[in-house]
C-alpha cells in the first residue's frame, strides 16, 4: 500500500519495490507516502514487453492501434496536474520513508519495552528502507497475543 520507494536485500542485490516478480502496482492516493492530490497509481513492469504492451494497450480503453480495440479497458491516464504535483513531492520521498522509518523504530522499541513485540532485529538489519501500515497490524497483532496470553 505505501511501499513505493522500499527495497530489500534479495540473493545479494537491492531490489526496490515494483521490481519484483512480472509486474508491480502502485497508489497515488493523497494519504500514501507518495501522494498526489486525486486519485492516481502506476504499473510497473519488468522486462516483460507482451505484459508492458497490454498494460499500455489497457489504459487507453484496450486500444492497440489508434481507435482499434482488440479488449475492453479503462482510460486511466494520469493527468498533467496529479503528473506534476508527484514530480514535485517525489524529491521529497527518500526523506519522508527515512523518518517514518525512525518513528517505526522507536514505535518497536516501546512495543519491545513493554514485552508487545517478539521482534528482535532493527529495520536496518532487515534491509527495509520503508515502514508502512503492516508495521500497524504486526503491532496490533502482537497486542491482541500478549494479552491473551498474560489472561
Amino acid at each position: 500500500a505505501q511501499a513505493i520507494g522500499a527495497h530489500r536485500m534479495i540473493d545479494g542485490r537491492v531490489a526496490r519495490s515494483g521490481s519484483v516478480g512480472d509486474m508491480g502496482c502502485f497508489s497515488f492516493f493523497p494519504t500514501k507516502n507518495l501522494g498526489c492530490y486525486g486519485d492516481g497509481g502506476m504499473v510497473s513492469v519488468a522486462d516483460n514487453p507482451e505484459f508492458a504492451q497490454r498494460v499500455k494497450n489497457l489504459r487507453v480503453h484496450g486500444a492497440g492501434k489508434t481507435y482499434f480495440h482488440e479488449e475492453v479497458g479503462i482510460n486511466s491516464r494520469l493527468d498533467a496536474l496529479q503528473a506534476a504535483i508527484l514530480r514535485v513531492r517525489l524529491r521529497h520521498l527518500e526523506g519522508w520513508n527515512e523518518e517514518r522509518r525512525i518513528v517505526a523504530e522507536r514505535y518497536m522499541t516501546l512495543f519491545a519495552e513493554k514485552g508487545l513485540s517478539h521482534r528482535r532485529r532493527s529495520l536496518r538489519e532487515d534491509a527495509m528502507s520503508t515502514i508502512s501500515m503492516s508495521f500497524a497490524r504486526r503491532g496490533a497483532t502482537s497486542f491482541r497475543s500478549s494479552s491473551t496470553s498474560a489472561a
